[in-house]
């Protein structure tokens, strides 16, 4: 009874082996390690034929239906819900609609036009900086950095005697100049030199290119910024001359998408708990 338990492990399990050593282990006698080692391999030798066998006929069996599938033609199926050659919408437009459907961010869709709604509705008085720095033509370059990284501003508005606005420079502008100058120059000759070097040499590089006031709307200011290519730009007071005035402020990307985030989710929670009125979109990414 014993070996007939080890053959049928060593059979089924296809561990000879493990099944000799096993019963060996159980029973600590010799004298049935013979007759054991024969039931075993016969039984192992049985079942290892059969798998065999099962094994070449499910080869064959992926093979022939492989040989199918290349056989088949290709079948184009038509779909009620697709655009026929005559529809106005295109295969990329069919394939954006899939895109929708399986993941309703892929697609626009109004939260774009609420946002836009949202944007013109705020001030840039409302999301404009109130600290800033602000330097003189004569102020070395190493004494602007230095005021930049008070400030925690990456730019700086270049003003007159007045303190009305005449020049706009970035910690870009001042990085790329000290690396020209320092070939030129040295180290030691670029530390001394103001504000006026760069402006003088760098071709135009402290021109204010547009500036915002408090009561534009941060539609009109962030339409500006695209159109100049500019991360942030001044806030006078009132347009004296061209795109100058006096300053009063500093306008930047982050602080209109804090702004806008900011005054959507107070919209939000002052909504949410009038019963029917329509909550207003909080996303502002579209932006």
């Amino acid at each position: 009874m014993q070996v007939g338990m080890a053959a049928t492990l060593a059979g089924v399990c296809q561990v000879p082996l493990t099944a000799v050593l096993l019963l060996f282990e159980l029973t600590q006698d010799y004298r049935i390690v013979l007759p054991l080692l024969v039931a075993v391999g016969l039984s192992s030798w049985i079942a290892s034929g059969q798998t065999g066998e099962r094994s070449s006929d499910d080869k064959r069996a992926v093979l022939e239906g492989k040989a199918g599938l290349r056989e088949q033609p290709e079948i184009t199926l038509l779909d009620s819900s697709m655009p026929s050659s005559g529809s106005s919408l295109s295969g990329e437009a069919y394939l954006q609609t899939d895109l929708c459907e399986l993941e309703s961010s892929l697609c626009p869709d109004d939260s774009v036009i609420e946002s836009k709604d949202l944007i013109a509705r705020i001030f840039v008085s409302q999301a404009m900086r109130t600290r800033y720095v602000c330097i003189r033509m004569s102020t070395l370059l190493t004494d602007t950095v230095t005021l930049m990284l008070a400030e925690k501003q990456s730019c700086a508005m270049i003003v007159n005697n007045d303190n009305f606005l005449i020049g706009f420079l970035t910690l870009g502008d001042i990085q790329e100049f000290s690396r020209l100058a320092e070939i030129r120059n040295g180290q030691t000759e670029v530390q001394k030199l103001p504000v006026s070097e760069l402006c003088r040499l760098n071709g135009g590089k402290c021109i204010v290119l547009c500036t915002a006031t408090p009561d534009m709307n941060l539609l009109s200011a962030l339409t500006l910024m695209n159109k100049h290519g500019a991360n942030e730009i001044p806030v006078v007071s009132e347009h004296v001359e061209d795109h100058s005035g006096y300053p009063i402020g500093l306008l930047d990307r982050e602080c209109i998408s804090l702004t806008c985030r900011a005054v959507a989710t107070r919209e939000f929670l002052c909504l949410s708990s009038v019963p029917g009125r329509q909550r207003p979109n909080t996303s502002v990414d579209a932006l």
